[in-house]
């Protein structure tokens, strides 16, 4: 185990200043890599376990932590102290719409990259088999690889198993792109989201995809995640966190100047959470509520 001095951590809120992981110039014979890329607020309950578990697959791991007010720092230092310190690193990052910066030195790199939400647990063995198909250079010909989800909403600590809705029919969330495909990816609200997308050949986003639940059962798959999307993120009352933006923050200072405003922004909140919850469940509340075994994920949550 390292010691935390040993760390190389960077606290900055200018992102575009900060020295963070870059791929080397891009050569034809470059190996493929692949680089975890992690995005949280408050996720302190399971991001321990979320982080460890995605190590495996990958040869470099950006953390963005924004502006946690929980526990959640604390317990990615917890998985840093772990690992290799040339290996992953963690950012203290203001303001998420500067997020996908960290993303553009790679575009059109031999790199693959791999999101993982604080609510995400992958099963780390499986990880170890993908991470070595993709090297061999497995799905090099298409955008986007898909996994098998079961969106959790019970989890039997005792007994290690979990209950939920498996992907099909319920939406699957996995976030694993090949971008060597990317030309360029612009006006992105936040990472991986939005913007304008271009390729460097005439691809379509939709069709240019793998899809492990097609070719295998949950239980041979080696892309698979309990998404705990239906439980607690954080040991903070407030369970629905909302990531930092300079807009967020500035609205939040308007409406406090008066009791009328305040509760005006209050309800606005409110509807937000409501609609995030009723959009969840219509994603992710399709299909059969099954069992699973939980044993190969490991699961454990900070309290």
């Amino acid at each position: 185990m390292l010691k935390s001095d040993h760390l190389s951590f960077l606290i900055s809120p200018a992102p575009l200043q900060q020295t963070f992981f870059m791929p080397s110039p891009h050569s034809e014979s470059d190996p493929i890599q692949i680089l975890g890329f992690m995005l949280v607020k408050n996720e302190d309950r399971f991001v321990a376990t979320a982080l460890r578990n995605a190590l495996p697959l990958c040869d470099r791991f950006i953390v963005l932590d924004n502006q946690s007010s929980d526990h959640t720092r604390q317990q990615l230092d917890l998985v840093a102290q772990e690992t290799s310190a040339s290996h992953l690193e963690i950012i203290d990052l203001e303001d998420v719409q500067t997020s996908q910066s960290y993303l553009e030195p790679y575009y059109g790199k031999k790199w693959w990259v791999f999101a993982v939400d604080g609510d995400e647990i992958y099963d780390p063995t499986g990880l170890t088999e993908l991470r070595a198909g993709l090297q061999a250079g497995n799905h090099q010909d298409v955008w986007q690889v898909f996994g098998h989800v079961l969106h959790v909403t019970h989890w039997h600590q005792r007994n290690a198993t979990v209950r939920g809705y498996q992907s099909p029919p319920a939406r699957p969330m996995t976030k694993l792109y090949n971008f060597s495909f990317i030309e360029s990816w612009t006006d992105c609200p936040e990472r991986l989201h939005g913007g304008t997308l271009t390729f460097k050949s005439d691809i379509d986003a939709q069709k240019s995809r793998y899809v492990y639940f097609e070719h295998c059962s949950w239980e041979d798959s080696p892309f698979r995640c309990l998404h705990m999307v239906f439980m607690r993120r954080s040991s903070q009352k407030n369970t629905f966190q909302y990531r930092n933006t300079p807009t967020e923050e500035l609205n939040s200072s308007l409406f406090s100047q008066s009791w009328l405003a305040h509760l005006k922004y209050t309800l606005y909140q409110q509807v937000r959470v409501i609609r995030k919850k009723t959009g969840k469940d219509r994603a992710y509340r399709k299909g059969p509520h099954l069992l699973r075994d939980a044993h190969p994920f490991h699961i454990s949550e900070y309290r």
